[in-house]
């Protein structure tokens, strides 16, 4: 027979069983359906949690959203990286399950500026909270904090060194001597002096002005010269030629010949002031 002892203890174990089943079936964990009171809430993280400075940091943010409640088209997540910066637009992706909405906003960060140097040992940046805003309220979430380690150790500061990691440049070749090239360039110089004298020498010379030639001729030659060019003119100029002619001549009585051909009532004519030059040139 079972006894009393035994009976209660049986009947403890099970109460609790009974008990623990209650709590597990009525339990949610964190993916499970958003509480009346909170149509949508954030959870955020930072990957990785402890980086060297100059690293990439890849913030995430994960929404869950009730959308009978809100519309998850309507969520607008604000973030301030200060003074981390992101690249770009956050990637935004979108899935349902079990009655909700999530949202998966990805930002990489990274940060260069002096706000970012870790001190000895390390820095400790904490980022604004992540807000959520959507029609008729807000939802917040606190980002982890993020420790920014040094790459430069104790030992680095105690023993300062110069790091590299190029390769020994190879000596210089020279296909031809320094010298040489001086006595090539020197001569190429002096032969484009050259022919760019040579091109401006006739344009200088075309511009300088024109010098006149010294009339060679006796006054007897320029005399008939002139009375053949009058010809062409009419009576003015044709007895002035032949006046100027009468002038110039040795003969008194062919010299009076000549004014009264030149004075005569009408016009000299061309032929006769023709025939009086060529017998001068032939006496001559």
């Amino acid at each position: 027979m079972v006894s009393r002892a035994q009976a209660g203890a049986v009947l403890v174990v099970l109460l609790l069983a009974a008990a623990t089943a209650f709590v597990l079936g009525t339990a949610s964990d964190e993916r499970g359906p958003v509480a009346t009171r909170d149509p949508v809430k954030v959870h955020a993280t930072l990957a990785p949690r402890a980086a060297q400075y100059g690293d990439r940091v890849v913030a995430l943010a994960e929404l869950l959203v009730d959308p009978a409640r809100v519309d998850p088209g309507s969520v607008k997540v604000v973030t301030d990286f200060s003074p981390y910066r992101a690249f770009g637009a956050p990637t935004v992706t979108r899935r349902s399950e079990g009655g909700l909405t999530e949202l998966r906003y990805r930002w990489a960060l990274d940060c260069l500026d002096r706000g970012c140097l870790p001190r000895e040992t390390a820095r400790r940046i904490v980022f604004a909270p992540v807000r959520a805003q959507y029609r008729g309220g807000l939802a917040t979430s606190v980002w982890p904090a993020l420790r920014v380690d040094t790459r430069v150790g104790p030992q680095d500061l105690a023993r300062p060194a110069l790091r590299f990691d190029v390769l020994p440049l190879p000596k210089p070749t020279q296909r031809i001597s320094p010298g040489a090239l001086h006595v090539l360039l020197l001569g190429g110089a002096t032969l484009a002096l050259l022919l760019a004298a040579a091109l401006l020498v006739p344009e200088l010379l075309a511009l300088a002005p024109a010098y006149r030639r010294v009339d060679r001729r006796t006054p007897l030659e320029r005399a008939l010269a002139h009375v053949r060019a009058a010809r062409a003119h009419d009576a003015p100029p044709r007895r002035r030629a032949l006046e100027r002619l009468a002038r110039e001549v040795d003969d008194p009585e062919l010299g009076v010949r000549i004014r009264e051909l030149a004075w005569s009532p009408s016009s000299p004519e061309g032929t006769e002031m023709e025939r009086v030059a060529d017998e001068i040139e032939e006496g001559a």
